[in-house]
Order: C-alpha cells, then sequence, then structure tokens
C-alpha cells in the first residue's frame, strides 16, 4: 500500500522546489567524479537519486560557466529545463524510484525493530501506521535527501541497539557506516553519532558489578569511537577519497562552512499568519502536531504512557526508540531555519515505533481493558487510513483535523509544509477545465511551468521568476484584470527572500478555483464604469513604490506601464499619466524639454498627457525604411500586427571597428502583446553577415495599452574585426522563447523578418576622425 501510493501519486507531482538540485549535482558528480556542486548538500544521495538517469544519458553542460565555477542553483536549472526540457519530466520521475525503494526498506526496518522491541502485533500496527503515513509517503517520491537522511539515522540506532543488545563486530560495522551514510546524505547527519552516544549511556548493563559495570563503559566507548572512525572512512570514501590542501574530504569540511556561515542568520519564515526572520522556538513542535495524523499522536502518547508505567530495566532497553526524537525536536528548537515538516522526518519513525507500542502482551498490560483497547486502536487506525486516502496524491500537503485539514493549512504554515512547487500538473489540469488560455503566475517552485502545458504571465515569485520585466511591473494595488494563480508561499509571503506581503489584494479574497491543496486561483474584475488612472515607472519595481507615489485613488483603477532602464521611455496616449523615473529622456534633449514643459509636478511624480507630444513630433521621427529586396517600404512597419516601427533616429551613420552604433527607435502598440518578446538591431552585409547587433527590449508588456508609444536608445557594439565598408542596419521583432521572427505583412500578402534602416559605413578610424557626424 506504501509503495502503490508513492508510486501512483508521483506523475501528479510536479518537480519540487529542491529537486533539481539534487538531482543535477548527482548526475554530474556520476559521470565526471567531480563532487564540485556539492557544497550545500553531500552527494551520497544525491548519487543514489540519479542512478537512474543513465538509462537516459541527458545532456551535461560541462563547458558552462555555472559548471566552471561550481554555481549548483544556475547548473541544475539549465541541466532540467534548458539543456534537457524533452526529458525533465522522466528525469524526475525516474529520480525519485530510489527513494520510494528506501521508503520501502524504512518500512521493513521499522517493522523488524519493533518486533524486536515489542512483538509482531506491535510490528503489524507500526507498519499500518507507517504505509498510510501522508509525511513519508509524500518526502519517499521526491528525488531530495529527507527521505535519506531518516533512512541512515535509523538504521544507525537500530544497529547500535543491536551492538548494546548483543555485541558483534558485524553490528559495529553497520552502525558506522549508516553514520557516516547519515553525514554524507545531509550536513547535520553527524547528530546520529550523538544518537548513539545518549542511547549508551541510558541502555542497561547486563551486570551490576562494579568491575563488568566499568569495563562496559569503557566498551562502548570505544565501540563509539570505532563507529566514529567508520562513519568518517564513509563519508571520505563518497567524497572518492578527495584530499585538498592535506585535508580529507575537503569539500564535505567546505560544504560545512558555507552552510554554517550562509543560513545562521535565519531565512524567512511563516507561522499562523506571522513572518520571522529566524522562526520560532516552538515552530517544529507545532508543525508536528499540525502534520502529523491524530491516531498516530494519540497512539505514541499511549505508547510513552505504557512504556513509562514498566520497570526502569524495560523502558531503558527501549530508550533507542525514545532518545532520538528527543534529540531531534531538542535540536531544531535551536535552529534559525524552519522550512518544514522534512527537517523533523527522522523523529517519525521512531514515534511510529512507540505508538506500535501501543498494542502489548497480555502480561504487560493486565491493568488496561484489553478488549476496549483493541477496539480502540481499530477505530484510530480507521481513521488514519480514511484520512489519508481522502488527501491522495497530495500528500505533501497533510494537514490533520486540528488545522482543518489542507484547505485550512495554509493559515498556519505554508513553505515545503504544504506548498513546494508540486501542482503545476493539477494547474494545467483546472486551467483546461476553466478554459483558461494563460495565467498571471506566482509559482512558489523552480520546476519551468511551461514543461508542464502551463501559459503563464509571470508575477513576482522564487528563483525563475523572481526578476523580469512582467514581474517587476506587477501593481499589486489594482492588479491587471484575469486569471491569477498564485502558490499559497506567495499568498501568506510575497516575494520571499525580497518583498513581503505583496498579494494583500487576493487573500480577502474568495478563490474561484484552486489547484492541488497549494495554488489557488483568482478572477479580477472591474465594473465596466470603474475610471482608469494611468502611472509611468522607469526602473523602479512598481511593487517597491507606497500607493500615494503611484496615485493610487480609491475605487479607481491603476494602470502602471514600466521599463527598466532610462534608455526606454513610454508614452501614455490613452490620457494623462504619471510618470516616475529618476532619469527623465536623457537620449532625446528635445522631447525631454517639451515633456518637463508640458508636465505639472506631484510630489514624487510629473503628470503629463503625451498625445500632443507625440502628435507634433510623429512626423519628425519618420526615416526611410526598405524592404530586404531594396525596395522602399512607407513607414509604418508593423510587425505581426501588434508592434510597428514608426520611425528611428541614428545619431551617426559612421561607426569605427570596436565602437557601437547609437540608435534611437520609435515604437507603437497596434495589437495584442504577450510576454515575452525581443527586438534585434544587426550590421550585416550583403551576405547577412553580421558585424554588429543589440537584442533585447526594455518595456514590460503589462500594462501597455494600444496606441502607446515605446521610445528606446540602443547601443549596437561593432566588432573589433569588421571590414570597412558600407553595410545594412536591420531591425526586426522575435519571440525569445522560440527564436521565431515576427512576419511583417506587404500589401502583395507576402511576408517578411526585418525591414532595413538607412546605410551605415564601418570606417577605419583615422577616416572617421576626418569625417562629419550626420545630424
Amino acid at each position: 500500500m506504501f509503495a502503490a501510493q508513492a508510486a501512483l501519486g508521483s506523475p501528479a507531482n510536479s518537480a519540487a522546489l529542491d529537486e533539481e538540485y539534487h538531482l543535477a549535482p548527482g548526475y554530474a558528480y556520476l559521470r565526471t567524479g567531480d563532487p564540485r556542486l556539492s557544497v550545500e548538500h553531500p552527494p551520497l544521495m544525491n548519487l543514489w537519486n540519479a542512478l537512474p538517469l543513465v538509462f537516459l544519458n541527458p545532456k551535461l553542460l560541462l563547458d558552462s560557466p555555472a559548471w566552471q565555477t561550481g554555481m549548483t542553483d544556475d547548473f541544475s536549472d539549465a541541466f532540467l529545463w534548458q539543456a534537457n526540457p524533452d526529458q525533465a519530466i522522466r528525469m524526475v520521475l525516474l529520480g525519485r524510484l530510489p527513494i520510494i525503494a528506501l521508503g520501502i526498506l524504512l518500512g521493513a526496518i521499522v517493522f523488524r525493530w519493533t518486533r524486536d522491541l515489542f512483538g509482531v502485533y506491535a510490528g503489524l500496527l507500526t507498519l499500518a501506521l507507517y504505509a498510510f503515513d501522508p509525511n513519508l509517503i509524500a518526502h519517499s517520491r521526491l528525488s531530495t535527501t529527507d527521505l535519506g537522511l531518516t533512512v541512515c539515522i535509523l538504521v544507525a540506532t537500530w544497529r547500535w541497539w543491536a551492538w548494546l543488545e548483543k555485541p558483534t563486530r558485524w553490528n559495529l560495522i553497520w552502525t558506522g557506516a549508516a553514520a557516516g551514510a547519515a553525514m554524507a546524505t545531509k550536513f547535520n547527519g553527524s547528530i546520529a553519532v550523538a544518537m548513539c552516544a545518549l542511547v549508551a549511556l541510558t541502555h542497561p548493563i547486563s551486570s551490576l558489578r562494579r568491575g563488568h559495570y566499568w569495563n562496559a563503559i569503557i566498551r562502548r566507548l570505544a565501540a563509539l569511537a570505532v563507529v566514529t572512525l567508520v562513519a568518517l572512512w564513509v563519508v571520505w570514501a563518497v567524497y572518492g577519497f578527495e584530499v585538498r590542501g592535506g585535508v580529507p574530504a575537503a569539500t564535505y569540511w567546505r560544504g560545512i562552512a558555507k552552510i554554517w556561515s550562509e543560513y545562521t542568520p535565519g531565512l524567512p519564515t511563516f507561522l499562523m499568519g506571522q513572518v520571522a526572520q529566524t522562526g520560532w522556538w516552538y515552530y517544529f513542535p507545532v508543525t508536528f502536531v499540525l502534520k502529523t495524523p491524530l491516531p498516530t499522536q494519540i497512539l505514541f502518547a499511549l505508547g510513552i504512557v505504557l512504556t513509562i508505567a514498566q520497570p526502569g530495566h524495560v523502558w531503558r532497553r527501549v530508550s533507542a526508540a525514545l532518545i532520538p526524537p528527543a534529540v531531534s525536536m531538542t535540536a531544531v528548537l535551536f535552529s534559525p531555519l524552519a522550512f518544514g515538516y522534512r527537517h523533523i522526518l527522522p523523529v517519525l519513525p521512531f514515534v511510529l515505533i512507540v505508538a506500535g507500542s501501543a498494542v502489548r502482551p497480555k502480561h504487560q498490560i493486565s491493568k488496561v481493558g484489553g478488549g476496549w483497547r483493541v477496539v480502540g486502536i481499530v477505530l484510530l487506525l480507521a481513521w488514519q487510513v480514511i484520512s489519508v486516502t481522502l488527501v491522495f496524491p497530495h500528500h505533501l500537503s497533510y494537514f490533520n483535523e486540528l488545522a482543518g485539514g489542507p484547505l485550512n493549512g495554509d493559515r498556519f504554515l505554508v513553505d515545503s509544509n504544504l506548498d513546494w512547487g508540486q501542482d503545476l500538473p493539477a494547474l494545467k489540469a483546472q486551467m483546461d477545465t476553466l478554459g483558461l488560455e494563460r495565467v498571471n503566475l506566482s509559482y512558489y517552485g523552480t520546476a519551468l511551468p511551461a514543461v508542464y502545458g502551463v501559459r503563464y504571465w509571470p508575477l513576482p515569485a522564487f528563483l525563475h521568476f523572481v526578476t523580469g520585466l512582467e514581474v517587476d511591473s506587477f501593481n499589486p494595488y489594482t492588479p491587471e484584470p484575469g486569471w491569477y494563480a498564485i502558490s499559497v508561499t506567495s499568498l501568506r509571503m510575497g516575494l520571499l527572500y525580497h518583498a513581503t506581503d505583496l498579494f494583500a489584494y487576493f487573500r480577502d479574497q474568495t478563490p474561484a478555483a484552486r489547484a492541488g491543496y497549494s495554488i489557488r486561483l483568482y478572477k479580477v474584475e472591474y465594473p465596466p464604469d470603474t475610471p482608469v488612472d494611468r502611472a509611468v515607472v522607469i526602473g523602479t519595481p512598481t511593487y517597491a513604490l507606497p500607493p500615494q507615489t503611484l496615485g493610487v485613488a480609491p475605487g479607481h483603477r491603476l494602470r502602471v506601464k514600466w521599463a527598466d532602464n532610462p534608455d526606454v521611455f513610454i508614452l501614455a496616449m490613452s490620457g494623462p499619466a504619471r510618470y516616475i523615473a529618476t532619469d527623465l529622456l536623457p537620449f532625446d534633449r528635445d522631447l525631454r524639454r517639451a515633456f518637463r514643459s508640458a508636465a505639472r509636478s506631484e510630489g514624487d511624480a510629473l503628470v503629463v498627457d503625451a498625445r500632443p507630444l507625440v502628435e507634433s513630433r510623429r512626423a519628425g521621427w519618420r526615416a526611410p525604411l526598405r524592404l530586404p529586396d531594396g525596395k522602399s517600404l512607407d513607414s509604418p512597419a508593423d510587425f505581426d500586427g501588434k508592434l510597428a516601427l514608426i520611425g528611428y533616429r541614428l545619431d551617426s551613420s559612421t561607426v569605427a571597428p570596436g565602437d557601437a552604433l547609437d540608435l534611437t527607435t520609435y515604437w507603437q502598440v497596434t495589437g495584442e502583446l504577450i510576454p515575452p518578446i525581443a527586438f534585434f538591431v544587426h550590421v550585416a552585409d550583403d551576405g547577412q553577415h553580421i558585424v554588429g547587433q543589440y537584442d533585447g527590449w526594455g518595456t514590460a508588456l503589462r500594462g501597455l495599452e494600444i496606441g502607446d508609444v515605446i521610445v528606446q536608445h540602443v547601443s549596437a557594439p561593432v566588432r573589433s574585426d569588421a571590414t570597412p565598408g558600407v553595410y545594412d542596419l536591420q531591425v526586426g521583432v522575435y519571440s525569445p522563447d522560440t527564436m521565431a521572427r515576427w512576419p511583417l505583412r506587404l500589401p502583395s500578402g507576402a511576408t517578411v523578418d526585418r525591414v532595413l534602416l538607412s546605410k551605415v559605413e564601418i570606417a577605419a578610424r583615422r577616416v572617421l576622425q576626418s569625417s562629419p557626424k550626420f545630424p
């Protein structure tokens, strides 16, 4: 049942936020033997995850700057979503199979140890609870290190208990190997050795005679030393017996130092409506109470009561199942990182073992009503099976009845407790149901939504979409009309690590639908008679400006147009607008003077009606256009009926090799624009050999209206080895995603993919110095 839930639910979950950061380094190490990417996570479990990928033989970008500099995040992004987009989903699904196998192994060990401690019926109860534990199911189908660490810690403490019960060489070696595997899986895996040390102090010694007692203590200390040495040897072996600067496994120790320096200050954490940088000491106890099934918690409490009620030597014998969860929970109380239940996942197998002990032989529980206890246990087990079955396949988002179930989970916790980027398939299915072509998406994950068939405009979100034109133009006060898909982490925390509370507009609204439990869909609409105000912002992200600066007015809708640098300017053609810019039109003195003359100041903004300014200059912006065959073309050049080149100004038609050609272009919106777009400027000879170029686009498409004019100044660098001569200056528009150029439709019905501007001359510097510039 456990394997079925894990395997069948896997395809319904997109790549979780951290999965690529384990798959890519693991596969790179597997192929190259170089652990340079294994700095934030030791490589053992990553190697295990990546083993099935050898059957797909995906491309490795070993010539990329990310590999050369050891940038794990950049390399992982490129590995899955750029180098291997056609195989990315299969890679993710295959990488989960080894973890599912570990999940099955963990269940077997949990049963075996519970049986040895408390009998076969206790083992069966523990196994039933295990098979229907949502947290273990969820993390057994993710290519991360959390379940691997859980397995390693359990094996280490299990075999150490076995050695204390019956000292053998193999039990000692297994303990050391498992502890070393824990250290080579996560940097906090060394806690396994600490657990063994505490268990050694409490586990009963068979003989209490003074001489034998101290001999036993010395023997246990010596065994711990052996365990530690074996563990360190395993770590060194996992790093290929690396020695750098005379230090064995130098990458491992460098990784510990990096994690300590980067994460000690903490990271933003959400708990019950509050956001804090370092979390709260009670974060993980609350997380455990809200996300562990209540039947498991009830049986765990009963198991503790029954154990404490036994004679001292009995509970001391089972202390190996009691001390590890206590150590783990105590350690995380002081952690500055509070990301989710996965950080206390190693506690769970021990909790289940103790919960299983609620079923005991009759002679141990003769004072407790046997028949009623059996009925109660059966009902509790049925409760757990039903509650977990109902959440399939969204086990990661499970919350128990104390939290009101997963639908209410975001009131208490977000991040990997609920929302780890796993619901893109559910979002695609919901979009199909609602007939949505695209959504405005704030997604808390690293997977590329397009790979899962999701078409979107990006909103402020995590990693891939933290920066960019459409992100920085987002207006959080009166969002553009349309459909919005927002992860609950974004809803509660805004733009993680950068700005918070970006989606307050949506929090008080009832979502129109949801995708899984982690993404909510909203439809933004305004009454037809809603007054519309306009603002043009240059440089500063819209969401970083206060509403009073933007001119947000009650009962009005604000439409924001945004550009990312002073070399771009937007002229709103639908009426007066507020212009917010620190450097106004530095490349066009005439327009700058006219703009300032026509403006009135309101706080930090200038209010201008740009329509008369544009209309009085439109004729002066026109300049000669030609088709690729040399024929003249009347201005404007309208690309795909969406964006028209209405003019340009060339500062000089002569340029020297190694210098840049300065060009100002004037564009007008003529149709609906869908991101991303870019335009190119090529300096090319008759054979289309390009010796100078510019590619880019500095204006967000969000907020633009038909008629708006975009003025963009660019510098097109010319190669230093360009041959002097006369060249064509070409301009066109294209999609950076597909590299497909937009067509320019001619009256004859034919199409071309570029227009030619004035001829330019590349001249040697000595000639250029004596040549006048064009006016």
